[in-house]
Order: C-alpha cells, then structure tokens, then sequence
C-alpha cells in the first residue's frame, strides 16, 4: 500500500514539474512574442561578453542622460513650464489692463435716394457718403471682481504644484528600475570577474 502510495506521489511530482517547464517555457517566449511556446527551446550556449564601461558610470549620470531621452519626463517637463507660465498668466489679471479701438464702416442700400433730386445714390457714392469712423480707450481695474483672480492665481498655483508632482513622479519611475538593473549589472559583472570553478 505504501509503495502505490509513493508511486502516486510521484507521479503527482512529475506532473506537476512538468507544469512548471512548460510554465517557465511560456515566461520567456512571451516576452520574446514566440507563440509556438510548445516548440520553444532553451539553448544552453557560452557567449562572449563584450567590454563594456557602462559599469564605470554611477547610476546617477545614466540617469542624468536618460532623463535627455525619455519623452516621457519631456512631457512631464513641458506640463510644469506650461503651469508656471499660466500662473503668470493668472497673476496678470491682478493688473490694471489698457486698451484702445478704432473702426471703420460704411454701407450701402438699394433703397437710398438723393433727398433733393429723387434719384438712387449710386453705390460707390453710398460708400464714402455713409462711412463712419469710432475710436476710443478703456482702462480696466480690477477690483471688484468677485475674487475670481484670485481663485484663478490659486488654481493656478494648484495645478504648477501638481505638474511638479506628476515631474518628480515620472522621474522617481525611471530611477528606480534604474537603480535595480544597475545593481544587477554590478552583480552580473562581479559574478563574471570571478574565477570558473571546474
């Protein structure tokens, strides 16, 4: 009884190392976009590494250099450049504003007629009969103004902080994965810089 039971064990072993090949078959081949994941091989091969310097730099100065590539944090970038310049925008409304107009108009009619003789105006003389001319300055204060500058310079400062949130955010998201392949890299090249074991 003892010995089906062991045999059941193990067979249930096997099944289930069985599983986890065709498991960690999959892991691979989708993140090589393989599909045949069935078929997919593993060769056991010896490469030659090339020299690289990427681990004579500091994590900082590839992070500084990446942060000149991702247009993610460009985005980021722009977005709080965009706030501070509507925050001085809205900080402008504080100020009185000046302005001044001139026009130019004149129409004409079909049913305009020359009050002595009768007769239509012609239509280049309605032009220049007709015209008009307004012009004028104003001068805006705001004082009273339902405190909405001030609502709009405060949700302006609002969105500069979050902009520079959102900024800090996108970088911290790249340091640290960053900072993890780095040390993995160390550890991969300390492991390589051992001596082989026979």
């Amino acid at each position: 009884m003892e010995l089906e039971a062991t045999a059941a064990n193990q067979e249930q072993q096997i099944v289930n190392n069985e599983g986890l090949v065709l498991i960690s078959r999959i892991n691979p081949a989708q993140l090589l976009q393989i599909t045949d994941y069935e078929n997919f091989e593993i060769a056991d091969e010896s490469f030659e590494i090339p020299p690289s310097d990427i681990l004579s730099n500091s994590a900082k100065s590839i992070f500084a250099k990446a942060l000149e590539f991702r247009n993610d944090i460009k985005f980021s970038q722009s977005m709080k450049d965009l706030a501070e310049k509507d925050l001085e925008i809205a900080k402008g409304a504080y100020f009185p504003t000046v302005g001044a107009f001139f026009n130019y108009n004149t129409r004409y009619s079909d049913q305009n007629r020359d009050p002595l003789t009768g007769e239509f105006i012609g239509f280049k003389d309605q032009l220049w009969i007709n015209d008009g001319i307004s012009y004028g300055a104003q001068m805006n204060i705001p004082i009273f103004n339902g405190w909405s500058t001030r609502n709009n310079v405060k949700r302006s400062e609002i969105s500069l902080e979050k902009a520079k949130v959102q900024l800090e955010q996108d970088k911290l998201a790249r340091n640290l994965p960053l900072i993890k392949h780095m040390l993995m890299l160390q550890l991969f090249g300390s492991h390589m810089k051992r001596p082989k074991k026979h």
